[in-house]
Parts: structure tokens; C-alpha cells; sequence
């Protein structure tokens, strides 16, 4: 992220890092049996406002834009960061998860809200799509 990219956590402390969204969304999500999609809400300047999460099956998370619309709505959120994981333990991204990360980015880009990153966790590590140049 570039330094006007960082995030605040209520506590006022940046989130500067993807290691820092990493330790925020993925506890617990590297070795979970089944998908789970978290959401950090967050306002202008970046500070969380609110973590949602849903879960999901063995191998599939579907990714309701409509639900992740709303729920931004609903938390006044001006930024996204969102995280999900892979059972398999392959911490790369899969053709849906482009897909379905470019959509929603799509999708918020005219109600200005930000998609900041979403984040791809497994046994084998995290993935960043900020860091792959996909955001």
C-alpha cells in the first residue's frame, strides 16, 4: 500500500502493511475447514468501523455482491478490505475469486466506495490481490 493508502484501526494505529490486514482478518482463517469471508468496514480516513463475516461450505464461498453492497451501505463504510480463505491450502486466487473481486470492485467504484484489498489465506500463506497489481 502506498503510505496515503494506510489504514487507521480504532486505536488511531496504521495499518500499513498486508501483514497488518493479515493479523486484522485472518485469525483462524489459514487452517479453517470450511470458507469463510470476512469484512473490515471501514470510513474516509480509513478507520474500522465495523468486522462482518460469513461463512461459507468446503470449497466454496459464494460471494453475494448484493449482501456486501448492503452491508457497506449499512455500516456508512467508505473503504472495503476483505478476506477469505482456501481449505485446500492453496493461498492462490481462483478464477472466481478474480472474477467475483473484480465485480464487486465494479460495483463500488460509482457508489465511491473503495475496494483497499482482498486478501487470500491457506495453509501455504496470504495472498494479496493489492500486491498481485490486481486493485
Amino acid at each position: 500500500m502506498r503510505r496515503t493508502d494506510a489504514l487507521l484501526l480504532p486505536d488511531g494505529s496504521p495499518l500499513r502493511t498486508v501483514g497488518d490486514a493479515a493479523a486484522l482478518l485472518g485469525k483462524g482463517l489459514e487452517a479453517a475447514p470450511i470458507e469463510w469471508l470476512r469484512l473490515a468496514h471501514l470510513d474516509n480516513e480509513g478507520r474500522l468501523i465495523a468486522l462482518t463475516q460469513q461463512t461459507g461450505g468446503h470449497h466454496t464461498l459464494p460471494l453475494g455482491l448484493r449482501h456486501i453492497v448492503g452491508q457497506a451501505f449499512a455500516h456508512g463504510s467508505r473503504r472495503l478490505l476483505i478476506a477469505h480463505n482456501h481449505p485446500s491450502g492453496d493461498p492462490n486466487p481462483s478464477r472466481a475469486d478474480f472474477d467475483g473481486t473484480r465485480r464487486l470492485a465494479e460495483l463500488l467504484r460509482p457508489l465511491e466506495i473503495a475496494l483497499v484489498d482482498h486478501l487470500v489465506f491457506a495453509r501455504g500463506g496470504v495472498t494479496s490481490f493489492r500486491q498481485l497489481g490486481l486493485l
